[in-house]
């Protein structure tokens, strides 16, 4: 039972990635996928909870993890499309996705557990994220 919920949040996460209509621009297109994963876990909450935050506890599988891989493959796509068009210079993109990946997830996590004080602020603090890790991935690029 803990499994299939998990792997429906994972869907859920990765149509929520697919619903962002690609941009030319790989920083804008990394910041609106970023913006999709804020609304997700704010859209989403319980699942959010559940997937990333312990909410249920189950020993996660290779179906699991790859759901997981197939939700965050839209980034995946970024990173390596900046990679090919010599925008970045990543030697480890598996890295860097998850660097961005908890570096969001903190916040969120922070957010929905009643540590930042309110809506503004947590968002603030989630964009300013957000832009230096963009910022950090396409370093003189930006």
């Amino acid at each position: 039972m803990a499994k299939q919920l998990y792997l429906d949040g994972c869907k859920l996460l990765a149509q929520t990635f697919e619903a962002v209509p690609k941009q030319e621009n790989p920083q804008q297109y990394l910041r609106e996928l970023g913006n999709a994963y804020w609304s997700f876990g704010l859209n989403y909450s319980s699942y959010y909870k559940m997937m990333f935050g312990g909410a249920i506890s189950f020993k996660q599988d290779e179906e699991s993890l790859q759901g997981t891989v197939t939700a965050l493959q839209q980034v995946m796509n970024v990173l390596e499309e900046a990679v090919q068009q010599e925008l970045i210079d990543v030697k480890d993109l598996t890295l860097v996705i998850f660097k961005i990946w908890t570096s969001l997830h903190g916040v969120i996590h922070l957010y929905l557990g009643g540590h930042l004080k309110n809506d503004e602020s947590a968002r603030v603090v989630f964009d300013q994220m957000l832009s230096d890790l963009i910022r950090t991935i396409f370093g003189t690029h930006t």
